[in-house]
């Protein structure tokens, strides 16, 4: 009979660790944000601001597709982590 082991506690711990990077990670890229916005003044209008602006938006899209993509793994390690506390509450160990 083959012996599954999760150490829960380390498991747990990388689900922390991993919130926090992610949550770091989005606090960090809004203030790059607005010191891009910063730069940028409101009279400043020609092809490569727009063009700017435009690579911006599109690193911004793929920027948060990406953070959403994190946080999505680590809710799946969370439930991972519950169903296998489920799982072993319903074995008795002799």
């Amino acid at each position: 009979m083959t012996e599954l082991l999760m150490i829960t506690e380390e498991v747990d711990a990388h689900i922390n660790k991993n919130l926090d990077t992610v949550s770091q990670t989005a606090d960090n890229y809004q203030m790059l944000l607005s010191q891009a916005n910063a730069l940028i003044p409101a009279d400043w209008e020609s092809p490569s601001a727009n063009e700017f602006l435009d690579r911006l938006n599109e690193l911004t899209n793929k920027y948060n597709a990406k953070l959403e993509e994190m946080t999505e793994l680590v809710s799946k390690l969370e439930n991972e982590l519950a169903q296998w506390f489920e799982t072993s509450e319903t074995f008795t160990y002799k």
